[in-house]
């Protein structure tokens, strides 16, 4: 599985009334090269990527998170795989951020609540 990436969006290259035919090019090329997927981190608009996914000669993938769209919105739209990156971890670490001023000034760690227990976290490794 070759699961092509392009940053256009993320990364907010060129004119942004060009990047859709810029991914669309980009999109070309890869499939002609052999690619089995299009990935398009930073792409969320819904009336965009069902343009693009219906003009994409690949599959379509893109990562979301808190704010994007839902998982039923990208599939209704034909989104064929969803990430959402980096945002478990980041969202660990903002607990582990919380927890650490909350000691720091408080003394106490009701941020950590709640959370998921020992036997239960363990019981995942079994």
């Amino acid at each position: 599985m070759i699961n092509v990436r392009t940053d256009v969006y993320l990364r907010q290259v060129g004119d942004p009334a060009d990047r859709f035919d810029d991914v669309l090019s980009r999109a070309d090329g890869y499939a002609k090269a052999g690619a089995d997927c299009l990935f398009v981190p930073g792409l969320l608009h819904l009336e965009t990527l069902s343009r693009l996914v219906e003009a994409s000669p690949l599959p379509v993938n893109v990562m979301t998170g808190p704010g994007g769209p839902t998982i039923a919105e990208l599939a209704a739209i034909g989104v064929r795989r969803i990430s959402v990156g980096t945002a478990l971890a980041q969202a660990a670490y903002a607990v582990a951020d919380r927890a650490a001023r909350e000691l720091l000034t408080t003394g106490t760690y009701t941020s950590l609540e709640p959370n998921v227990s020992y036997p239960d976290l363990n019981a995942l490794f079994s």
